[in-house]
């Protein structure tokens, strides 16, 4: 018997080469009689430590195996939500980007029809100082300042402030483009601009007591509205006025002899494509009840929801909102999608991610949200896309 016969205690063939088999090796092959508890006890104590360590490995590797799938399962579909989310929030983007190729096209007449209009007028300062009573926007405080009144150079006015040939001019330029006009005069080297001839005005009568549009607010930030004016340039965005989104248009109005900045007008017109795009995305649904929102990102509306859920809360700012511990989260999600601005050179559409607690209305109680952020810079707009983690 060979040696590894006689340390199984197994004989393989006799001598005449015919298959026959030791009681042992009877007991382990199948069709064996012996039942497997009686086999294991027949082993030598060896095999029998052999087998059941190989048993405990099994066991362990199974378990291994359980936790490691559920674990990697688990975290790939909450990749996958949140990718699904960011994909969501860039394409928005993207809605954005069309539409604004869209009506810059539409706008092109609008701008050029009142450009002829405030050439025409041609604008200087008056000779004397008028008091005006302005509201800071961000703190509500009032203060009186004096300013020369803004006037047209073309036009002679009816009284000694101008008023008349102001509310002319507004009025023409509403007639031009079909828009409500608000004319805003520079206060100061800064740039903040105050209104001073407003469309909604009774016989459009010049303002003497308003709140004004700061160029920097509390953290400094250029407005981009006033930034695009000291540099003599158009600027158009879509905001919310008298409960419904319009496109504004800001002109910048300069000196007739040295075309100094002296202020700008806002014309505000309904634009079919923005009120398709405002539809399209209160449409959209992420997961079960999660939907896109948009906030405004700076200036004095900062956190100002532009289009909400169901569009229900439309012009409502939610800057000083805070989740359960007392976090103030729409600033904290404002704040990551600016920040998204240095990463635009690198990325197409940079996207960044926010969990946080939130209620709807007719909700009893929070529940727990996870948002894909990315920022339009030129219209201003903070976009996020958010599902609740109890839809999964």
């Amino acid at each position: 018997m060979g040696g590894l016969e006689r340390h199984a205690g197994i004989r393989l063939t006799d001598r005449k080469g015919i298959g026959t088999a030791t009681p042992l090796a009877r007991s382990v092959l199948p069709g064996a009689p012996l039942r497997w508890g009686e086999k294991v006890r027949k082993l030598p104590h060896d095999i029998r430590k052999i087998l059941a360590f190989a048993a405990l490995l099994s066991a362990v590797g199974i378990l291994g195996y359980y936790l490691y799938y559920n674990t990697y399962f688990g975290l790939n579909l909450d990749q996958k939500l949140t990718k699904r989310t960011e994909n969501i929030a860039q394409s928005v983007y993207l809605m954005c980007q069309a539409t604004d190729q869209v009506m810059q096209k539409h706008s092109r007449e609008i701008v050029r029809g009142a450009q002829d209009v405030l050439a025409a007028a041609g604008f200087n300062l008056g000779p004397e100082e008028n008091p005006f009573e302005v509201f800071n926007p961000y703190t509500g405080h009032p203060k009186k300042i004096q300013l020369h009144r803004l006037q047209m150079t073309r036009a002679e006015p009816t009284d000694d402030q101008g008023t008349a040939g102001l509310a002319a001019l507004t009025a023409d330029l509403e007639r031009i483009t079909g828009g409500r006009v608000t004319l805003l005069q520079r206060m100061n080297e800064t740039g903040d601009m105050l209104p001073v001839c407003m469309a909604m005005d009774e016989a459009r009568k010049s303002r003497t007591s308003s709140t004004y549009l700061p160029a920097r607010g509390p953290e400094r930030r250029l407005d981009p509205v006033i930034a695009a004016l000291l540099r003599g340039e158009t600027y158009r965005r879509p905001e919310f006025f008298d409960g419904s989104l319009f496109l504004t248009i800001y002109l910048p109005i300069r000196a007739a002899e040295d075309q100094d900045l002296l202020g700008a007008a806002a014309i505000r017109v309904r634009d079919q494509s923005l009120v398709r795009l405002h539809q399209e995305i209160i449409d959209i649904k992420v997961g079960k009840t999660g939907y896109v929102y948009v906030l405004r990102g700076t200036g004095p509306d900062a956190g100002q929801y532009l289009i909400s859920k169901d569009g229900l809360r439309d012009g409502e700012n939610i800057l000083r909102s805070v989740d359960a511990s007392g976090r103030p989260f729409i600033k904290a999600i404002i704040n990551k999608a600016l920040s998204l601005k240095e990463q635009s050179a690198r990325v197409s559409v940079p996207s960044t991610h926010e969990r946080y607690p939130w209620k709807n209305p007719g909700e009893e109680r929070p529940r727990q949200k996870l948002v894909a952020l990315v920022y339009f810079e030129p219209w201003d707009w903070v976009i996020g896309a958010g599902y609740y983690e109890d839809d999964f």
